[in-house]
């Protein structure tokens, strides 16, 4: 069965608004739906864990599962989660809006294993739409990764699928306090293989998977080992290092500013400014205007926690 689609049961007049499919995501696919009135059955199993955020205007639909029927009014920010190989099937009265996510079984199996939880020992909770903003907040940081289809969203796409499936095993699952592990960082030669990959490949879309492989670890579990290990996540670094990129041929090339961000990774000159700003606290035009005191200006990334990031393992 194709787990590339949300919901495969769906007729033409159902295709997804927006969608992740194009994006390359590993791990998830996300789909937005703007549904008229209608009604969805899937009574086969579904092949994927699927949540369901609605971002609509409050709607009364009915739920009907394989051991009971509800009627069940729903709120913008609610979701709901439906296991792989549970049923579904219901239907609404009103005009819907629906964010779909879909999990793949063989990545929320990684990110187990990667824990060192068994697991066959836990069992992912269904469950109707019911509050909880931090599902809401990443259900809609995913979704505007969607929209902007800019440089570099696969891997921030990637962790915070990896967050919000954690969330999922940790709050609706048989997941006990007694099972879960504490995890250590990367080790030494771990963290000089990624840094050593990222400083290579900065201007590349490098997604998660492909520093997991550099470091040789799991990556459903890489992003959380690699913020434990350095205080930042993978895509924080990787636009540290794009933004240092951007500072040297700032201050040592005469290219114009669309070229620097093109050179060091960035969608395009807006984009650099933006975090360039926010960064080192003035424009790129503003620093290549004031080269002699560019040593005043903001802090580099190896003054990030005290450590020498960019430079330790070189």
């Amino acid at each position: 069965m194709n787990k590339e689609l949300i919901i495969d049961s769906f007729d033409q007049q159902y295709q997804p608004v927006f969608s992740s499919k194009s994006l390359g995501w590993n791990g998830i696919k996300a789909a937005r739906y703007f549904l008229s009135p209608g009604h969805v059955s899937k009574k086969q199993g579904l092949p994927v864990h699927l949540l369901l955020l609605y971002l609509g205007e409050p709607s009364m639909i009915v739920q009907m599962g394989s051991t009971s029927t509800s009627n069940i009014f729903i709120k913008k920010g609610e979701h709901a989660f439906v296991p792989a190989g549970s049923w579904l099937e219901g239907n609404w009265s009103m005009d819907a809006d629906f964010l779909f996510l879909n999990f793949d079984p063989t990545f929320m199996r990684a990110l187990l294993e990667a824990s060192d939880v068994e697991a066959n020992r836990i069992e992912l909770l269904s469950h109707s739409f019911l509050p909880d903003q931090y599902s809401e907040q990443l259900g809609r940081m995913l979704l505007r990764e969607i929209h902007s289809s800019g440089f570099n969203t696969r891997l921030y796409a990637e962790s915070l699928a990896t967050t919000l499936a954690l969330h999922l095993l940790r709050y609706y699952s048989t997941l006990q306090k007694g099972e879960r592990s504490v995890t250590r960082g990367l080790s030494k030669t771990q963290l000089r293989q990624t840094l050593e990959y990222v400083h290579e490949y900065y201007a590349q879309d490098l997604s998660v998977a492909e520093l997991a492989v550099a470091a040789n670890v799991s990556p459903s579990h890489f992003a959380r080992l690699f913020k434990r290990t350095i205080g930042m996540a993978p895509h924080e670094y990787l636009i540290a290092c794009r933004i240092e990129c951007a500072k040297k041929l700032l201050l040592t090339e005469d290219i114009s500013i669309h070229e620097i961000a093109s050179q060091c990774g960035f969608a395009d000159q807006s984009h650099l400014t933006r975090h360039f700003q926010r960064m080192v606290g003035v424009t790129p035009g503003e620093l290549r205007k004031d080269r002699r005191n560019v040593l005043r200006l903001g802090r580099n990334v190896q003054d990030i926690e005290g450590t020498s990031i960019l430079h330790s393992f070189k």
